[in-house]
């Protein structure tokens, strides 16, 4: 499953296919029982745009859900490149007693927050619950977190700058379109756009 999500991510190009390919069958990746994958703000990056999440309780969760990034384990990872790793429910009440608090009662036992970073900017999180000890900490584990993490974040660098292109091209196709025809009696009016550049539909008449 893991060797797909990692195929799938590589060969993504949009936002829609990157979350499908880390959602694979619609489940959170690496086993676990709850995920969420954000996007952080350009201009605010406090703010997390959730893109997807499965397994996670709350209206707050809904895809495209705009929120302050949490006073606890999500913060702290978006301050630091490295993933941000709670393996027990101890360890989770004494770091994070009040995320403790709000956790309690839906029988997680590890959590997971890993920074997605490319070329030096903060693209957003990948956070996870287990319901089960994993053992993040250990060689093997760490090592496929970060072969992860780095290829979704990737895999999001290359979505964010093909969406962005996209979202221009539309803008100077729509440019070029012409507006509302003059209606005339007994003369029906039509308009075609033929671009001049196939590649990206752009110019032309």
């Amino acid at each position: 499953r893991l060797q797909r999500t990692m195929t799938a991510l590589v060969a993504s190009a949009s936002l829609a296919e990157v979350t499908a390919a880390v959602f694979q069958d619609g489940q959170p990746p690496l086993g676990a029982s709850a995920a969420r994958l954000s996007l952080a703000g350009q201009e605010q990056p406090e703010l997390l745009v959730t893109l997807k999440a499965a397994g996670v309780p709350g209206r707050a969760l809904a895809e495209g859900t705009v929120r302050p990034a949490p006073h606890w384990l999500s913060r702290e990872a978006m301050q630091t490149p490295a993933a941000v790793y709670v393996p027990t429910p101890a360890d989770m009440a004494a770091r994070f007693p009040e995320a403790h608090q709000a956790l309690h009662g839906y029988g997680h036992q590890a959590w997971a927050a890993l920074p997605l970073h490319s070329g030096g900017r903060r693209l957003g999180l990948l956070t996870l619950a287990f319901a089960r000890p994993y053992p993040l900490d250990s060689g093997p584990g760490e090592i496929v977190l970060t072969a992860l993490g780095s290829a979704i974040a990737d895999a999001l660098s290359r979505a964010i700058h093909h969406d962005s292109d996209r979202d221009l091209v539309e803008s100077v196709q729509r440019s070029l379109l012409a507006g509302v025809l003059p209606e005339r009696p007994g003369v029906r009016l039509g308009a075609h756009y033929m671009p001049a550049e196939t590649r990206y539909g752009v110019g032309g008449d």
